[in-house]
């Protein structure tokens, strides 16, 4: 079956799912290699002062991209393809200091509450109060202002909502894993060209953001819980907090060997389909149709581009494609593939876009411009070279 609009706008309005499936491999890898390796991401330790670690379970999986990853990693795509409405928190000079896709809770984020629109806080604004004030049966402002937060989920935590705040599922997953993990021995190291080490004493920083070594021509530390002791680089001073130093190979930290890489993930187009969008144009039913299979066509056409794209993770693990197929998932009905690449999903999505027009539901890729806060820069500009001191 291949893919076209109407193809499309039938499987969301009656099917369960799309789910996809590809088989990847490093970039470098010989074309017959039996087993891979790659650099997976590593994470906190369960107790402090144990060494990071790669998450590996019992039965050999190991994370190589987390659901939250790929979903940054398409909404990359969507951003590149400007086709989308967005939110642009702005600076004094109109620079874009930050995008609405860039923020962890997408178009609920405390950037944007401390942010201005035509002079008033934006959840003040009549375009804030709508996305607030949006739930599954009236999720068009959202959808209008921000639809990467419907297909990638929102939370509505930051601005006072309490119990009640909205809350907007994944309908768009996906993760990369690789089977049949093994650590691999001997990780990387760092020798120091001139074998500077901790005999050169504590290293201190001067205003100008260079080293020295005596307390005298250091900057002063402006955090009043240091009492204006001189600065050090990072926090106790030593040459590898400036730069220096040998570091030996350390035991567990060369990457995992795999025997394959796969990709998963799925459009949940049961739950897309609680999601009601009133307007004032067209019939309730093709109106809803309408915003269901433009956002599945964004779904649709961001994980094509990702994956044709090629997948570089990290240094280490830059992964390409092998195959990659697409099923239609009809629950008791069974299963259906359906084949299509990044050309014929791009058709599509314009299609889907198209149609958002009749019903008064179009999309405006110019992103709505926020101005940030006196307190926000502040805090920005505290922030640039300080030090995270806790509690």
């Amino acid at each position: 079956m291949a893919l076209t609009h109407p193809v499309l706008a039938e499987i969301v309005g009656r099917d369960l799912a799309l789910t996809y499936t590809a088989d990847l491999m490093p970039a470098d890898a010989p074309p017959d290699a039996g087993v891979f390796r790659v650099s997976p991401p590593t994470y906190a330790p369960a107790k402090s002062g144990d060494p990071s670690r790669y998450l590996i379970s019992e039965r050999g999986e190991v994370r190589l991209d987390s659901p939250q990853s790929w979903a940054n990693r398409l909404e990359a795509v969507i951003s590149a393809a400007g086709i989308t409405p967005s939110l642009d928190v702005v600076g004094p000079d109109g620079q874009v200091l930050v995008n609405s896709r860039q923020l962890a809770h997408r178009v609920f984020d405390a950037y944007l509450r401390e942010s201005l629109l035509d002079g008033q806080p934006f959840f003040h604004s009549p375009a804030g109060q709508a996305i607030r004030a949006a739930r599954t049966e009236n999720a068009t402002a959202v959808f209008r202002h921000s639809p990467e937060s419907l297909l990638f989920g929102a939370w509505d935590s930051h601005t006072g909502g309490g119990a009640l705040a909205a809350r907007y599922p994944r309908l768009l997953s996906g993760r990369i894993y690789g089977v049949g993990a093994q650590t691999r021995p001997g990780g990387a190291q760092k020798t120091d060209a001139l074998g500077i080490n901790d005999s050169a004493g504590t290293m201190y920083l001067r205003a100008n953001g260079t080293m020295t070594l005596d307390p005298a021509e250091a900057a002063t530390d402006p955090n009043p819980k240091k009492a204006n002791k001189p600065m050090v680089f990072g926090k106790q001073g030593k040459p590898s907090e400036a730069g220096y130093g040998s570091v030996p190979a350390s035991g567990d930290k060369d990457g995992v060997d795999v025997t394959a890489i796969r990709l998963t993930g799925a459009i949940h187009l049961g739950a897309l389909r609680k999601y009601r969008f009133p307007s004032e144009r067209g019939t309730a039913e093709k109106r809803d149709l309408a915003a269901w299979t433009a956002l599945t066509a964004l779904a649709i056409y961001s994980v094509a581009q990702a994956v044709e794209q090629g997948l570089p993770l990290r240094s280490g693990c830059d992964l390409v494609p092998t195959r990659m197929t697409w099923l239609v998932r009809g629950g008791l009905a069974g299963d259906r593939e359906i084949a299509f690449g990044a050309e014929e999903a791009n058709k599509v999505l314009d299609h889907a876009i198209a149609a958002l027009a009749e019903f008064g539901l179009q999309w405006n890729p110019v992103p709505l411009q926020l101005r940030a806060n006196a307190d926000l820069l502040q805090a920005i500009a505290n922030s640039v070279g300080g030090e995270e001191t806790g509690d």
